[in-house]
């Protein structure tokens, strides 16, 4: 071999070595970094010239472990934050016998009106009915208000995670140019994917999706039901928030646009599977389930109220009104929130409480020892056919309790799943041992070709000196 080629080899050699140098401590460093991808020096020897010669610095990646991982981790949070969500509105009715709870309170006025038809003399113990039906009336109203306030916060969160969405879907749009760009030039993008691929992270969060990769280095972004969320141009996705949402309307809210049309969100829909599905659940769905729940049961206490009293006319209120009119079974959105004492009954409100014990229609008083009106209130409330007040109240509060664990089990079976496919990942990816081998081996290397070096310079000086 000529001096010349030796020396060209052993540049090239220490070219080659030092980058890979620099790319084994680069993946060292990034062993931990979210959406970093290994990468790897190739090389081959030179056509043109002894030695060698780097090809590309390849970034090592598993697609469809990705996919799934992400798939996983987006199932997992979805059922997290379901779950959480559940566990707070179980919370806000409380559990049966709980002080506060809204069995409680509706065994609060049983007794109350039992304390009442035992002594129906007693200013006292009338007054402790009157209060205890407003307090009821009151408990209505704070459940339904943080029903309402849950379903609003859903609905701001779906916006905020339609702006991030649309946000971040242009922000990989624009990186694929510069990743196109970067490679045509013949320069390494590496960089650039592992910025992009933090960001589908993020996307495939609130949307499960895949990837597709595209001839020139940018991939297509296709969600698992098969909405196209990005190839080439990014989609755009649109939804209106609400203000001022209340218990009994409007019950349908906006919903999601992609590109201009309207799409489902619901279990089936091109993007369910994430969190913002989840929103969607917990907003159109779940709150409304309770909702009604509540709504049905302000309605039977209510009737139940109105029926045992005798001197009521066919368009009197009773006990419990709504909003001081006649309970409307056909308007039963939403009265929870409206249930209040009728006033004719509240000192409050300049009423009198006699009316508890003779009738709420009675035109003159009663005996102050009857206690037929009382004793009536209280069996319409106990009677069990075909079930009780408390008894539908405890039934539910079961309901929503049996779909919180079912909400939990998901969450930590996805939970487990998105975590071991995490773990696969990081096997397949960067291996500080591995890196480490290979720096040894990059050190024999670049030794090696710094003594070729050395020998030539020292068989060049020889020469200079005959």
């Amino acid at each position: 071999m000529a001096l010349s080629s030796a020396l060209s080899a052993a540049l090239s050699g220490l070219t080659i070595t030092s980058r890979r140098a620099e790319t084994v401590s680069s993946n060292i460093a990034n062993a931990a970094t979210p959406g970093y991808g290994r990468r790897e020096v190739v090389v081959q020897p030179d056509a043109r010239a002894p030695g060698v010669q780097m090809i590309e610095v390849r970034r090592q990646s598993d697609m469809i472990l990705t996919t799934d991982r992400r798939s996983a981790g987006a199932a997992a949070s979805a059922a997290d934050y379901l779950s959480g969500q559940l566990l707070r509105l179980e919370r806000a009715y409380g559990a049966p016998g709980e002080a506060g709870s809204l069995t409680d309170t509706i065994a609060a006025l049983d007794s109350a009106l039992i304390t009442a038809a035992a002594t129906p003399d007693s200013g006292t113990a009338l007054t402790a009915v009157a209060d205890a039906a407003k307090l009821l009336a009151r408990r209505f109203g704070d459940m339904s208000d943080m029903l309402t306030n849950v379903r609003a916060e859903a609905d701001a969160g779906i916006a905020d995670d339609v702006s991030a969405l649309n946000t971040d879907l242009s922000r990989i749009a624009d990186l694929d140019r510069k990743i196109v760009a970067e490679r045509a030039s013949g320069r390494d993008a590496s960089s650039m994917i592992d910025q992009r691929q933090q960001i589908v992270d993020r996307v495939a969060a609130l949307i499960p999706l895949r990837e597709v990769p595209r001839p020139d280095g940018r991939s297509a972004l296709i969600s698992l039901n098969g909405a196209v969320l990005l190839d080439g141009r990014p989609a755009v996705f649109g939804f209106t928030p609400t203000a001022g949402i209340t218990a009994s309307g409007p019950s349908v809210l906006s919903g999601l646009t992609l590109n201009g049309q309207a799409i489902g969100t619901g279990p089936d829909a091109l993007v369910s599977g994430g969190m913002l599905s989840a929103r969607f659940a917990l907003r159109d769905t779940l709150v409304l389930e309770v909702q009604a729940g509540l709504d049905a049961l302000a309605l039977d206490i209510g009737t139940r109220l109105s029926a045992a009293d005798a001197t009521l006319g066919p368009a009197s209120a009773g006990l419990l009104t709504d909003a001081g009119a006649l309970i409307d079974a056909g308007a039963v959105a939403g009265l929870s929130a409206r249930l209040a004492l009728n006033t004719i009954a509240d000192l409050d409100a300049g009423g009198d409480i006699r009316f508890i014990r003779d009738g709420l229609g009675a035109a003159q008083p009663g005996p102050v020892g009857e206690s037929r009106q009382l004793l009536a209130l209280q069996a319409a409330l106990a009677n069990a056919a075909p079930i009780s007040v408390s008894g539908r109240a405890s039934s539910l509060v079961e309901t929503l309790s049996t779909r919180r664990i079912q909400a939990e089990e998901d969450a930590s079976r996805t939970s487990a799943r998105a975590n071991t496919l995490s773990e696969a990942e990081a096997a397949k990816g960067v291996n500080t041992d591995s890196e480490l081998q290979d720096l040894l081996q990059i050190e024999k290397a670049y030794a090696a070709n710094a003594r070729v070096l050395q020998v030539v310079d020292g068989l060049l000086q020889n020469l200079l000196e005959i």
